[in-house]
């Protein structure tokens, strides 16, 4: 346990020379009553928080080090009025580092001997509430115009504003919670742009472009747009999340939907038959008319590959439609061409079965990567195992980083 302010350790547990005689937390209320003259009429309007007080009482004895003037003169530095707002930090006996920030009052001494002092110090806070020492924060990728839910867990014990960190390529993000509120932009980010919201008053929404000056965004899409009630209830919860734009589909013929020259069997895919076969499914597909079939044979897997250009340090979802043929799954593969490194090294895709079914992930492009390659592989068990292949999607993906504090009305 200890107490701090402006980063300096004012007690700690088991301080010889330090005795935290008593601390008091005080979080007052100012109601408002509009006066009308006639005390029957008067009119209740509203109620505030005032100022919260933070009281300690901590009793100094001299040191082998320091004599008690010393002492009071650290104290009263420590305390000067020309600090201005600082943080109290404070870990009491649940063990939770609190931090609360305010101003401190002018010292009171008491008891004071050439051996020891009692000093009483007051101090103020505007904003009445303490809060955790670290934020808290969830992250989710956009998915383009399909919905989807960033998951958080406000722990503390009242509602905390939220700050959003956006980070491109997006078009027009919208983020809301429930029917409480939403944040919407007219904004369409590029790769490596970023976007910063602050809810707290004065709220804020800065543009770090990947290119050029920092600017603060106005261009809010709609009116229902607020910032002043973007906060996170108590508890556990969501926020929604959905652009206004879909992201380019950066596999080309990806439903396998177009044969090619025969090599290779289908456009814009390469082919390495290996041992086995590559053939185009015209009955078994997941859409449109056609999907890929691989039978492995007695050697070298077959398989399908397709590059195409990505940005490093982007985040890209991928997914593709696959079944078996009732024993024997196929298996992919995600290749960095720039550097010759697998992103997604060669793997199993767990459907086996006789029923298509998605595979979904994600993958951040690696530094300096500007070239993606997907596979496509057969099975790696012989005597004619067959895998099929669909639906191909790699896609740029927005990120949302949600950050929030868990505050509490009482240090307890």
């Amino acid at each position: 346990m200890y107490l701090k302010f402006n980063t300096v350790t004012l007690w700690q547990d088991n301080m010889p020379y330090a005795e935290l005689v008593s601390e008091t937390d005080l979080n007052g209320r100012v109601n408002t009553i509009e006066e009308l003259g006639d005390r029957t009429l008067n009119i209740y309007r509203d109620t505030k928080a005032d100022n919260r007080t933070y009281t300690v009482v901590i009793k100094f004895g001299m040191t082998p080090r320091l004599s008690i003037q010393q002492i009071m003169t650290w104290w009263e530095e420590t305390h000067s009025q020309y600090n201005g707002e600082c943080v109290i930090e404070r870990q009491p006996e649940s063990g939770k580092v609190l931090q609360l920030l305010a101003v401190a009052e002018t010292p009171q001494w008491s008891d004071v001997t050439a051996f020891r002092a009692t000093v009483t110090q007051i101090y103020t806070a505007a904003n009445p509430l303490w809060r955790e020492s670290t934020e808290s924060s969830a992250t989710e990728s956009f998915l383009g115009t399909t919905p989807t839910t960033l998951a958080f867990n406000n722990e503390g014990s009242v509602p905390s504003w939220v700050r959003l960190d956006y980070e491109g390529p997006l078009d027009d993000p919208k983020v809301s919670y429930a029917t409480d509120w939403e944040i919407e932009f007219d904004l369409n980010l590029v790769a490596d742009d970023a976007l910063a919201v602050s809810a707290r008053t004065p709220a804020t929404a800065e543009v770090n472009p990947a290119v050029g000056a920092n600017y603060f965004a106005y261009g809010y899409r709609t009116n229902a747009t607020s910032f002043r009630l973007a906060k996170l209830p108590v508890g556990a919860g969501v926020l929604d999340m959905v652009e206004g734009l879909d992201h380019t589909e950066l596999v080309l013929n990806p439903g396998f939907e177009t044969p090619g020259a025969l090599p290779p069997t289908f456009q814009s895919w390469n082919d390495f038959a290996g041992a086995g076969t590559i053939i185009d499914e015209v009955v078994l597909f997941h859409s449109g008319a056609h999907a890929v079939r691989l039978t492995t044979g007695a050697g070298a897997i077959p398989n399908v590959y397709q590059a195409f250009a990505v940005t490093p340090g982007i985040t890209y979802g991928y997914s593709f439609w696959t079944r078996g043929d009732g024993a024997d799954e196929g298996q992919y593969r995600i290749y960095d061409v720039t550097n010759a490194a697998d992103i997604v090294a060669t793997t199993g895709t767990g459907i086996s079965g006789a029923v298509y079914t998605q595979v979904t992930g994600e993958v951040v492009a690696p530094a300096g990567c500007v070239s993606m390659r997907i596979y496509c592989y057969g099975s790696t068990n012989l005597a004619a195992a067959i895998a099929y292949f669909d639906d191909w999607s790699v896609v740029s993906r927005g990120i949302l980083t949600a950050y929030w504090y868990n505050q509490y009305e009482s240090i307890a």
